[in-house]
């Protein structure tokens, strides 16, 4: 023991090498800015830095999930493992590097081969010429709704005023996804407040707009 460790006790620095519990994997940091990015904000994100909007590295399986319609596929092969019939070596096994791998990534094998659909692709066989097809959450939102719940998320006063129609205005407007429904299966999954504030995050990170 030296004269240091004699003194820290006596001088009150704590030397013990307990951690707080953080749960790994609970922070990423971006790797083009370097910011650090909570994990669950990140995946609301889809996996799109909030700070310099760079898209982070994702696995298959979850790209698959955020393209896909309701992330529904069919894995093709997925009982396919590799092999060594040459019993190859250089610094490690094969088998070793395999199994290593496997351990690292949870995947038995390096590519994932997947059947997989997007619905509005799907219908292209199959309608012929164009037809219009809103898509939209089915439900009308009021300017009021919307000034307020920008207000709300942005945290910044919305100066407005309500006056009387212009001549010829309509009283409501909304699109109808009724066709989306019924022929593509598609519906809507986020709301009001999620849109505005990812309007608003984008535009808080690019107060110049698209410079």
């Amino acid at each position: 023991m030296n004269w240091l460790t004699r003194l820290i006790p006596s001088i009150g620095i704590n030397t013990s090498t307990n951690k707080s519990k953080v749960p790994d994997g609970l922070w990423i940091s971006c790797p083009s800015c370097e910011a650090t990015l909570y994990k669950p904000e990140l995946e609301k994100a889809l996996y799109v830095c909030q700070k310099c909007d760079h898209h982070l590295r994702i696995g298959a399986r979850l790209r698959l999930e955020q393209f896909l319609d309701n992330a529904v596929y069919k894995e093709i092969a997925a009982d396919i493992k590799s092999k060594d019939p040459l019993k190859f070596k250089d610094t490690k096994y094969y088998t070793t590097r395999v199994r290593d791998a496997v351990s690292a990534t949870g995947e038995n094998e390096a590519i994932l081969i997947a059947q997989g659909h997007v619905k509005a692709l799907e219908k292209l066989d199959e309608i012929k010429g164009c037809v219009p097809i809103n898509l939209g959450t089915g439900n009308g939102t009021s300017v009021l709704e919307i000034v307020n719940t920008f207000k709300e998320i942005s945290g910044q006063d919305i100066p407005f005023k309500i006056v009387p129609r212009r001549a010829g205005d309509i009283a409501t407007v909304f699109a109808d996804a009724k066709v989306a429904n019924k022929l593509l299966n598609w519906h809507a999954k986020r709301d009001l407040a999620t849109m505005i504030a990812d309007t608003w995050r984008w535009q808080s990170q690019n107060p110049n707009g698209f410079e």
